[in-house]
């Protein structure tokens, strides 16, 4: 289900805390957990996959292109192609992505790969 280097949402509390798996810790089927990349972990039942959600800042791009800058998502739906077509910029407009990534005050891996 996940897999180093994905999105996830962990909710160990009424406050839901995303962040990209560093680590997957498997101590029992029950009790395994995820570290993610700030160091904070929580078990495993307690979390889910990232998905964007209406009204959630994110980060959009294509593979070659530079992410569009950090944009309040308004609709998007997923094509059979594994594109994600989102109204989430500017004025309404649609565009294809294939990356989507949740804006965390910090720049999107695409870019913090090469540093």
């Amino acid at each position: 289900m996940f897999k180093v280097g994905d999105w996830a949402v962990a909710t160990p509390n009424s406050t839901p805390r995303i962040g990209k798996i560093k680590k997957i810790i498997k101590a029992w089927t029950d009790q395994s957990y995820l570290r993610f990349e700030n160091g904070d972990s929580y078990f495993l039942h307690l979390c889910k996959p990232w998905s964007p959600q209406v009204g959630e800042w994110c980060w959009w791009w294509n593979d070659f292109d530079i992410p569009v800058k950090p944009e309040l998502l308004k609709g998007y739906k997923r094509v059979s192609d594994g594109k994600i077509v989102a109204s989430c910029l500017e004025y309404g407009r649609c565009k294809d992505f294939t990356h989507c990534e949740p804006f965390t005050n910090k720049l999107p891996s695409c870019l913090t790969e090469y540093e």
